[in-house]
Order: structure tokens, then sequence, then C-alpha cells
């Protein structure tokens, strides 16, 4: 709810993670060799391939650049750039997430098209689901926490302008999809292409 300080909290943690990325890889005494040894486990072997440590950073990254990115626009309505804001934490933490939890667990029909990959239908459904509720509940809880209501006039939780809805259902299921048959490096991307793609039907929507 407070874009700019998010903001510059997740730059310091940011540069947080390349002091401790610098002091693992040049193995500094007393805890470069402890800090090797302990973050060995959390390898991406998609991300991790070279002497760097970098999926936390992209991780953070995929965060934060829509987050900073959409705080230099200053004509959208403040629901909708509250939930553009958003898009790295849906894309990476809400949409990658429930495609993961919900292919493993309940994954039966597998993509055939797709070489090497083993996602699921029904991954991508609970991603683009998911990330589509998460965009209507940041829309709501926005405007009735900080603009004061509005959104709830004949009470119902789906009482969103439609070009609203478009916007979320649109960019949810481009992200679900790029998502699908990405393999590398999408923990960078993936948030920068669920905001691009949110301004580009928005726009579209509204002309």
């Amino acid at each position: 709810l407070m874009p700019s300080f998010t903001a510059m909290a997740m730059t310091l943690v940011l540069l947080v993670f390349v002091l401790i990325e610098f002091i693992r890889i040049g193995r500094l005494y007393p805890i470069g060799q402890i800090l090797h040894t302990y973050l060995q486990r959390y390898l991406d072997s998609r991300e991790d391939s070279g002497p760097l440590i970098v999926s936390p950073h992209y991780l953070l990254l995929g965060c934060l650049l829509p987050l900073a990115l959409i705080q230099t626009t200053t004509t959208l309505d403040p629901n909708i750039k509250f939930v553009l804001s958003m898009s790295g934490v849906n894309a990476l933490g809400i949409g990658d997430s429930a495609a993961s939890i919900v292919g493993s667990n309940f994954g039966g029909l597998i993509f055939p098209r797709i070489p090497g990959s083993n996602k699921s239908v029904e991954g991508t459904a609970g991603s683009f689901i998911s990330m589509g509720l998460f965009s209507i509940a940041c829309y709501v809880g926005y405007q009735r926490m900080i603009l004061g209501g509005g959104v709830y006039s004949y009470g119902g939780f789906f009482d969103v302008p439609r070009v609203v809805l478009d916007v979320f259902m649109f960019q949810s299921l481009a992200c679900s999809l790029l998502e699908l048959v990405t393999d590398q490096m999408d923990n960078l991307y993936l948030g920068l292409y669920c905001l691009t793609f949110g301004l580009v039907v928005l726009h579209a929507s509204s002309s």
C-alpha cells in the first residue's frame, strides 16, 4: 500500500543479496565458506549453472521492476495502478506458485506439444485462476481500504468494471501461457511481461 517505500525496501534487500553473493563467491573470511556451503542446497539448475547464484536476485528483480516502473505513470486509475504495480508479485508469488502446487498435486494432463516439458493443463489453469482472483482482490481491497469504497455498489465481490475484468483476465491468461513455455530466467522477466501486457490490454480496452 506504500509502493515507493516498498520499492526502496526491495532495493535495499537486493543490495544485501549482492553483498552476500560477493562474500560467498570470494569465500571471504569468516563466513564466505559457510555461506557457500549453505546456499548450495538452494541452487536452481535452470538459472544457477555458472559460478553465480542469481535465482534470488532474479526473483526480487522480477517483483521490484514492475513496482518501480509503474510509479512513473500518472494517468492511470489508482486502483488499476496498484494492481499493475503488483504484477511481479502476482506472476511469481501467486501464479508461478499456484502452477507448481496444483500441477504437482493434481496434474494429469501434460501439454503434448512442448518438448521436454512436464507442465500440466491443471497447473496452468491454477495459475490463471489464482492470478485473476488475486488481481480482483487487490483492486477491491485497495479501493475499500485506501479510497474509501465504491466497488461494492451492489454488495458483491466481483462488482468490478468490465474493462478492469478484461485487463485482469487477459493479463492472467497471457502470463500463465508464457510461464508454460519458458524454461530459464522466467523469474526475471515474467513480472515485466505481466505488467506490459496489462498496460496493452488496458489501452486497447479503453480506446
